[in-house]
């Protein structure tokens, strides 16, 4: 097998079928489409043992994603594809970033790989997720408490409520989720209030596969006891749409929001990981 030589290509919107599995299935729609997409394919005997697929955006190279069949590894096919990004790169003087999480057992050799191929940790291109299953949300407010808090379930505000929400956000400073208050999950998510003005939110998608995407949220005086108290009331919820056993994901930015998490429930898990690369790191 070292003898045979590594056949790096780029892939075409013809090729898609052929990396299914080797590329996420997201990434496999964008090649089928025909979408700008950076992507290359590595054979081995005719065979597509591995690929890579990213998009640029004037700054950053974003990968998609990167795989080398387990029978394949070892084998200095991923640093062949590597290097064919980093050669298309060079001119354009592109970052390249890598944002992953550990949902299979895969994702945990990529950071050494990563890492070796020059690649630094960075904390602040993407949010850290952290994880744990709804039954070890430990909170320390009692819901008798949560009770003093006025906390209102998204699904009580028509679209008219919600576009004015999203414009108390901007006028007052506050950070707007992604999506406004359209895409999250109406009958789970919640917003907090005072004096009958919007103070924090806490916003839950349901995302498939036994998880739960805590999707956003913040309190404007970065009250830990108002933050729990919606936990509490969007936890209540949770736990009666789905079972114990569902794996909730949550978006760490700072420290402080971290320290939250870390407070509010019982053992998480980190399972998210970012990874930056400078297009010259000598400069």
């Amino acid at each position: 097998m070292s003898n045979k030589e590594i056949k790096i290509f780029g892939l075409r919107a013809d090729m898609a079928d052929k990396t299914e599995g080797l590329l996420l299935p997201e990434a496999v729609e964008l090649l089928r489409k025909d979408m700008p997409l950076i992507a290359f394919g590595a054979a081995l005997d005719e065979e597509v043992v591995g690929a890579v697929a990213g998009g640029a955006d004037g700054v950053y190279f974003d990968i998609i994603s990167l795989y080398v069949h387990p029978a394949y590894r070892r084998k200095r096919i991923g640093k062949a594809l590597m290097s064919e990004v980093e050669e298309l790169l060079r001119d354009e003087g592109l970052f390249m970033r890598a944002a992953y999480t550990l949902q299979n057992e895969d994702n945990e050799t990529l950071a050494p790989f990563l890492e070796f191929f020059g690649f630094e940790p960075e904390e602040a291109i993407y949010p850290t997720y952290f994880t744990a299953k709804l039954k070890d949300l430990s909170l320390r407010l009692r819901a008798s408490e949560a009770v003093a808090y006025d906390i209102r379930f998204l699904s009580e505000m028509d679209d008219l409520k919600k576009r004015v929400l999203a414009n108390e956000c901007i006028e007052g400073g506050m950070p707007l989720p992604e999506g406004g208050f359209f895409s999250a999950d109406d009958g789970i998510s919640v917003i907090s209030f005072r004096d009958n003005k919007i103070s924090g939110y806490a916003l839950s998608e349901g995302i498939g596969d036994g998880k739960v995407d805590i999707s956003a949220i913040w309190s404007a005086t970065s009250d830990h006891k108002e933050l729990s108290a919606m936990l509490t009331v969007l936890s209540g919820n949770l736990k009666k749409k789905y079972p114990g056993g569902t794996v909730l994901a949550f978006p760490v930015f700072d420290e402080e929001a971290e320290d939250f998490i870390r407070q509010a429930v019982k053992a998480p898990v980190r399972a998210s990981f970012n990874y930056i690369k400078d297009p010259d790191p000598e400069i």
